[in-house]
């Protein structure tokens, strides 16, 4: 495991996913108050899902998108076959864990897709002491693991994003962004479904928590 490596990846998809600020989006629908967007790249479409949660802190958002449990994953993303935590490791910019995610296909002809993923939360409390930062991005070739042996096609999560911020009302504003690249062909209405569906994940960590929501 290569942790230097593994950290400047995150570092650059953190850089990658402000750089794409709400001004480069255009709307998409709304769901689930999600207010949902997007962006074309020419890496991948970039999508954006923003939400407020009622009544909800960002520790209790954090504990639930932090989960390894299989079980608490499937009611956040109806697709996941695997999700377990590989490794771990710990220095001065706080806790990094490596994990390994199978997404099943939406459709028979399309392969599964897995990927190797750093999960890692960024607060700086001399910056904003009510926001923080979870990013999501792929580290293949920094970690290899026999338990993260290739099912179907591997993909890249070129970031995953979510930041929240607690509000003085006691809510907690979250914006999703999300880019991917399945790295194979995959039908437009299939890569459409999987692509605007994953910001509504914001939604379905409220719905766990039990917490009422509501359009920005």
């Amino acid at each position: 495991m290569n942790k230097q490596e593994i950290k400047q990846k995150w570092q650059q998809a953190l850089t990658l996913a402000q750089s794409f600020t709400p001004d480069k989006f255009k709307f998409y629908e709304q769901k689930d108050h999600v207010v949902i967007s997007s962006c074309e790249d020419p890496n991948g479409t970039v999508v954006m899902g923003q939400l407020v949660i009622e009544k909800c802190t960002a520790a209790e958002y954090l504990q639930v998108i932090q989960t390894t449990e299989l079980k608490t994953w499937v009611l956040l993303d109806p697709k996941a076959k695997e999700y377990v935590e590989l490794d771990s490791f710990e220095d001065q910019d706080g806790h990094y864990s490596i994990r390994y995610y199978i997404g099943a296909s939406p459709n028979m002809m399309v392969s599964d897709r897995d990927f190797i993923i750093c999960l890692h939360i960024h607060h700086d409390d001399q910056v904003s002491s009510n926001r923080y930062i979870v990013v999501t991005t792929s580290v293949d070739g920094s970690y290899t693991s026999d338990l993260a042996t290739s099912h179907g096609v591997r993909g890249t999560n070129i970031f995953s994003y979510h930041e929240l911020v607690e509000t003085e009302h006691g809510d907690l504003q979250v914006v999703f962004k999300g880019q991917a690249s399945a790295n194979g062909w995959i039908p437009t209405a299939v890569a459409n479904q999987v692509v605007y569906g994953r910001p509504l994940i914001i939604a379905a960590v409220a719905k766990y928590l039990g917490k009422s929501t509501r359009s920005v």
